[in-house]
């Protein structure tokens, strides 16, 4: 980042709010009453209760093939249970009963995971079962090809003109076809970026402008930054694993390497794997897990590390400096000064001689097998998945600052790349990785690697540990996961 684009603008929160999107809001327009809504959002944890203030759908017809005359009733599952992103579910809802009067949804919000289970359990019991919920799209292959969790909705994408996949990004799309059927449809798009703590920097004399590039600066600039006193204002420079980050797995990628090779064989002793372990492990060993879990256990009500301001910098997604905003983290440096803005954003650090690459992620909507399905109700299904895929997604990432999944949309819109740091996080997108797809294993890396960063972590022999994990690997194959 430049000192331009981040303008140095030091504000002092008493003239100055930060509304729910980033953006500044002067006390003087609230009063005036001209960003009412931006207002009452920037009080913190009031700001979803007035969402349907905001209003992102002006779009007088449709970007798709629509039968808006559809009926009925549909129960949609997902796993949004917050404040912040359920209210911002059913704010797409509402925006969707516009153009669809005689839908009604219904949606119920379970924690993250139970919504697969109960769906699965609810598919094998042939009763009970949602008319769509949010799939966890990197598995879709597996959930609906393989195992048919889902039912195909290739025939209607067919119908509609949407079985090419054409207005999202490439490398979803991918994830939504197997064996030539059509499983679901894209919502939500993730990735990884660094996040760091511009006061922090001011006050260790640091450009608080400029983020770590390589492994090496990760490790400068968490010595500059660690504060260790054994009290509540304690500071980590960087952990590795806080955050949504990635395991051993995902940085290894930023040394050139991965988990598995082109036959689908892990590849767990890698020289890339052990070189990964040992830059971890320099972490592990700088911040004992006793201190790590006593640092943790200090954090604020819904907030992380990095929104109590007990760690310097943090890889998370995009995504959560919605959450910040919402809980109205901001940060003061020594004099007193809260620079605006709050954080700065860059590029996940990565090896020397490779290049900065991330962790993307994300979810779909998709139909649970129900042979019992009316007609009547899948289309009205079809509908809402086709809605929310393709117009209720832009008031998602205004909302959430989630990426959108329709790639013109994310790069082109011109409010979102009002937002701040957008550019960055578009950049990040596409130096995305989504993952390995192994179809001995469904779990792998997860169901090895998991275990093997924290033993790295907590100081076990890094070349041990990672063999261990090979054989385990190897055993999780042969027995098919």
């Amino acid at each position: 980042m430049s000192d331009t684009e981040y303008g140095e603008l030091e504000e002092n929160q008493d003239d100055f709010l930060v509304g729910p999107l980033g953006q500044r809001i002067s006390r003087r327009q609230v009063l005036k009453g001209s960003l009412a809504a931006a207002g009452a959002a920037a009080a913190g944890p009031l700001l979803y209760t007035t969402a349907e203030a905001f209003d992102f759908d002006k779009s007088g017809g449709l970007p798709y093939k629509a039968n808006t005359s559809v009926r009925g009733t549909i129960h949609f599952w997902h796993h949004w249970a917050s404040p912040l992103r359920h209210t911002s579910i059913r704010s797409i809802i509402r925006q969707f009963s516009k153009h669809y009067p005689h839908v009604k949804v219904v949606d119920t919000a379970f924690p993250f995971g139970d919504v697969w289970t109960k769906n699965v359990a609810a598919v094998a019991a042939g009763k009970g079962m949602p008319d769509v919920l949010i799939s966890n799209r990197p598995t879709l292959w597996f959930d609906g090809g393989k195992h048919h969790v889902y039912d195909p909705v290739t025939a209607l994408a067919k119908r509609d003109g949407l079985s090419n996949g054409k207005p999202f990004w490439p490398a979803i799309w991918k994830q939504i076809v197997y064996n030539k059927n059509v499983w679901g449809m894209p919502f939500e798009l993730d990735c990884r970026v660094l996040y760091w703590n511009r006061a922090m920097f001011q006050d260790n004399g640091m450009n608080p402008n400029k983020g770590p590039v390589t492994w090496k600066d990760a490790q400068d600039f968490a010595t500059k930054l660690e504060k260790k006193a054994g009290g509540p204002n304690d500071v980590v420079g960087f952990y590795p694993t806080w955050g949504n980050s990635m395991q051993i797995d995902g940085w290894v990628w930023t040394d050139g390497g991965n988990v598995q090779n082109g036959k689908q064989q892990p590849t767990l002793t890698s020289k890339q794997m052990i070189a990964t372990g040992d830059w971890m492990q320099w972490f592990g060993n700088r911040y004992p897990s006793s201190e790590i879990n006593a640092i943790s256990s200090l954090n604020k009500p819904g907030l992380d590390q990095f929104g109590s301001a007990h760690t310097g910098m943090e890889v998370h997604i995009p995504g959560q400096q919605a959450v910040w905003n919402f809980y109205g983290v901001s940060f003061v440096n020594a004099k007193g000064v809260k620079p605006f803005p709050y954080w700065g954003v860059g590029l996940v650090p990565h090896a020397p001689g490779h290049k900065s690459i991330n962790f993307t992620g994300g979810f779909s909507l998709s139909m649970p097998r129900n042979k019992h399905r009316s007609k009547a109700t899948t289309e009205a299904t079809w509908e809402f998945m086709k809605y929310m895929s393709l117009v209720g997604q832009r008031t998602w990432s205004v909302l959430t600052q989630a990426i959108p999944v329709v790639s013109s949309t994310a790069k082109h819109d011109s409010f979102l790349n009002t937002l701040p740091h957008w550019k960055v996080f578009i950049q990040a997108v596409a130096l995305g990785d989504a993952g390995v797809r192994n179809t001995k294993d469904v779990n792998f890396p997860g169901d090895v690697t998991g275990n093997a960063t924290n033993d790295i972590m907590n100081g076990k022999d890094v070349k041990a540990t990672l063999e261990a994990a090979q054989a385990q690997a190897l055993k999780n194959m042969k027995l098919g996961g």
